[in-house]
């Protein structure tokens, strides 16, 4: 295991444990992203309670393969294969001239654009770096240095996931008089 392969699943697996956990968090969350699919214009409205858990099953299952060592380059490829699937959803219900808004993480963060797509592509080089780096044999980083990695991973899952939240912790609003 190379540094980049345990930051890019650190990386990847935080994000979806946090795509997981928001939509489940609750009977709306969990509503709301079942009642997104229908931005995409083609899922006929019976689809949309099976489509979802098939969703999170699938991002959850890319949590279990990050997590060990062995499957690890599973679990990158699947997560990019995944985030490559809605990405491309995404850009066909967009030039249908259909809104799809992103409950990805639970929450509503508005309707689906070129940031959203950003943060995808993003997580498609993470995916492609780690798994690519799985082939390279380099030093396996100590219980130190990995544990740091980690942490930096998630700071970074972090911001991917919330950017409109965190927003405000780098620059708050101004204040009105």
């Amino acid at each position: 295991m190379t540094y980049l392969q345990l930051a890019s699943r650190g990386v990847l697996g935080f994000v979806m444990a946090l795509a997981v956990v928001g939509k489940l968090s609750g009977r709306r969350p969990w509503r709301d992203f079942q009642a997104s699919l229908g931005g995409f214009g083609w899922m006929p409205r019976p689809w949309w309670p099976a489509v979802a858990a098939l969703v999170v099953l699938a991002e959850a299952t890319v949590v279990g393969l990050v997590l060990h060592p062995a499957t690890a380059t599973a679990g990158l490829l699947f997560g990019g294969l995944l985030v490559l699937a809605v990405s491309v959803a995404v850009l066909g219900a967009r030039r249908a001239g259909r809104e799809v808004r992103c409950h990805c993480f639970g929450g509503d963060a508005g309707p689906i654009g070129k940031a959203h797509l950003a943060r995808n592509v993003v997580l498609l080089l993470v995916c492609g770096t780690g798994a690519a780096s799985s082939a390279v044999t380099t030093a396996t980083p100590g219980p130190a240095t990995g544990g740091l990695l980690l942490g930096l991973a998630g700071v970074a899952a972090v911001a991917l996931s919330y950017p409109a939240e965190l927003s405000f912790v780098i620059a708050p609003p101004a204040r009105r008089s």
